[in-house]
């Protein structure tokens, strides 16, 4: 039997207990789901890890040759999955409730013109339900065969965050017409894991090189598929990049973490993204705000307060 779905695990020196709630969430608590169409790949990253515990599972498990990020783990993943559509979840999340897996194939059989599924979630650190973003890729479902098509990939040189350029490049290939959402309720527990990469402090500079890779990405598959790079790509990230950038220049954050390319790169998408700012209208601008929702709290960034402000800030040459 062909999958429907494939689900893929990415493992690095994960905590037992959250392992196998993630691993118990999918065998042991989903109710009235074929496990015949569903494929379930653990890609380890550690060669440390035993989790021969685990075996017991019908699971699929991949070896990175270890310590190669989340990104490649997920790629390692999607060369082997063969389902139609495809599920990724992070070892320290698991899925909410008994018909997680069971609404979400509904939901794809009832929206076959759909491209992308995305859910709403729980998060752990305050409680709160949300929903998926253009840059979430926990939770949401993506078609393989568009995967393939546009040959999208996980960037190999970006060890975390390298999710926000696949999800938003997936998107804006397929349109956000056919992305479906539902938002009835939570369905997937995310979980705020202090000992996971993302928690890691960084240097400055490294949130805005690993935003202007993201953006590069997404531009240049788009320009591939011959697909003209809509205002929304500018306004997405440009916004998102200011906003880790926001309380100083760009030159004293990203000065020293940038190679030639990368500034000559910068400078173009600079250009390009105060142009598109200068014809936002105050709709779209707020659309792009409560795309982030709420993360953008009144007056915290004061040159993101308002369009004219945003122009400013990309005009500052490096």
């Amino acid at each position: 039997m062909d999958y429907l779905l494939s689900i893929i695990i990415p493992e690095y020196n994960q905590n037992y207990v959250y392992l196998k709630q993630c691993l118990d969430s999918i065998f042991l608590r989903q109710q009235d789901v074929d496990f015949r169409r569903i494929q379930v790949i653990l890609v380890k990253d550690s060669l440390e890890d035993d989790i021969t515990d685990f075996y017991r599972y019908p699971i699929e498990v991949l070896q990175t040759t270890g310590h190669t990020g989340c990104g490649i783990a997920r790629q390692i993943g999607l060369n082997a999955a063969t389902g139609e559509w495809i599920y990724f979840i992070d070892s320290d999340d698991y899925l909410l409730t008994p018909q997680s897996l069971r609404y979400r194939i509904k939901e794809i059989e009832a929206h076959p013109e759909a491209l992308r599924f995305n859910f709403s979630y729980l998060r752990e650190n305050d409680y709160t339900v949300q929903t998926y973003g253009l840059n979430a890729l926990y939770g949401s479902i993506y078609k393989r065969s568009l995967i393939n098509k546009y040959d999208l990939h996980f960037l190999p040189e970006r060890e975390r965050y390298e999710d926000v350029a696949f999800v938003s490049t997936y998107s804006y290939l397929v349109g956000f017409e056919n992305i479906h959402s539902s938002t009835t309720f939570p369905i997937y527990y995310y979980r705020d894991n202090d000992n996971s990469i993302t928690k890691i402090k960084q240097p400055a500079g490294y949130y805005g090189k690993m935003d202007l890779w993201s953006m590069n990405y997404t531009i240049r598959t788009l320009m591939k598929e011959h697909v003209a790079v809509p205002d929304s790509v500018y306004q997405f990230w440009i916004f998102r990049l200011t906003r880790e950038l926001a309380s100083t220049d760009f030159k004293a954050i990203l000065g020293n973490y940038l190679s030639e390319e990368d500034r000559h790169n910068f400078n173009w998408i600079r250009e390009q993204a105060g142009k598109v700012w200068a014809r936002t209208t105050e709709e779209e601008y707020q659309g792009v705000k409560n795309a982030f929702g709420g993360l953008i709290k009144p007056g915290q960034y004061p040159q993101l307060d308002s369009i004219a402000a945003i122009v400013e800030l990309c005009k500052v040459r490096l």
